[in-house]
C-alpha cells in the first residue's frame, strides 16, 4: 500500500501534471516576445528576390538594424540606400544623384513592402504586438491576434514553434477576412545563442498587385555595437534633395 501511495504522489507532483492551457495565448506570446526582445541590433548581408505580377527582380545588399527604430539598407544592384532614423526616412539613388527625405509613416504601404523595410522591422512589430492586439490561443501551435483599434485588419494568425519560441508563419487578413499577407520564416540557425531565420518568404496582395518576395540572410551578427553615424544621411556633392 505504501508503494502504491508513493507512486500516486509522484504522478501527481507538479512536474508531472500537464501544463495548464492559457486560452488567452498570453503565456505563449510572452515567451516569443521575450525571445525577440533579446535582439537589440542585427547586421549582415541580404539577397532579395521579388516579383510584382510577372515582373521579376533580384537585389543584393547589406543592412544594419538598431532597435527600436533605426535601419540602414544599401543595395548594390540596383544601387540604392535607405536610411530610417526613428520616423525620418531617406531614400538615396546614386545613379540619379537624387535623395528623398520623407516620413516613414507617410510612405505608402506598397512602397515599404517593395523596399524591404517592413521585413527588417518585423522584430519591432513582434515586441510591440501586445500593445495593439489581443492575443488568443487557437491550438497548441497557433495564436490569433485581433487588433484593438484597426479597421483595416481583422486578425493575424501566427504559427509558433513552442520549443524555439519563434514565429514560423504569419497570416494577415483584411477587414473582409481576405488573406493579404502570408509570410514564412524558415531555415532557423543559432546566431550568437539566438535563433535567426535564414530565409523569409512572403506573398502579399496590395492595390491589385500580387507580390512574392524571398529574402536570404547571410553573415549575420547579433547585438554588436553599431555606430550612430551609420543611421545619418549626409548628401554627397551634387545630389538633389527632394
Amino acid at each position: 500500500m505504501n508503494i502504491i501511495f508513493g507512486i500516486i504522489l509522484i504522478l501527481l507532483s507538479p512536474k508531472n501534471l500537464p501544463e495548464r492551457i492559457d486560452k488567452s495565448g498570453n503565456s505563449q506570446i510572452d515567451k516569443v516576445i521575450s525571445n525577440y526582445q533579446n535582439i537589440e541590433s542585427v547586421y549582415g548581408r541580404m539577397t532579395r528576390y521579388y516579383s510584382v505580377n510577372d515582373i521579376k527582380e533580384r537585389s543584393t545588399g547589406k543592412f544594419y538594424l538598431q532597435k527600436p527604430g533605426k535601419l540602414y539598407i544599401k543595395y548594390f544592384k540596383p544601387e540604392q540606400t535607405i536610411i530610417l532614423n526613428n520616423s525620418v526616412l531617406w531614400l538615396y539613388y546614386p545613379s540619379k544623384k537624387q535623395a528623398v527625405k520623407t516620413s516613414y509613416s507617410e510612405m505608402p504601404e506598397l512602397d515599404r513592402k517593395l523596399s524591404g523595410i517592413d521585413i527588417l522591422l518585423s522584430f519591432n512589430f513582434i515586441t510591440e504586438l501586445k500593445k495593439s492586439f489581443d492575443i488568443a490561443r487557437q491550438d497548441s501551435t497557433h495564436l490569433i491576434a485581433t487588433p484593438k483599434d484597426n479597421n483595416n485588419i481583422s486578425k493575424i494568425i501566427f504559427e509558433i514553434d513552442p520549443q524555439k519560441n519563434v514565429i514560423l508563419n504569419e497570416k494577415t487578413f483584411d477587414s473582409a477576412d481576405k488573406l493579404i499577407y502570408d509570410t514564412d520564416y524558415k531555415d532557423w540557425e543559432l546566431v550568437e545563442g539566438m535563433w535567426f531565420p535564414q530565409d523569409i518568404v512572403s506573398e502579399f496582395h496590395l492595390d491589385g498587385k500580387d507580390i512574392k518576395e524571398k529574402v536570404r540572410f547571410s553573415e549575420i551578427f547579433i547585438n554588436y555595437e553599431i555606430a550612430d553615424k551609420q543611421f545619418k544621411f549626409v548628401a554627397p556633392k551634387g545630389v538633389t534633395i527632394n
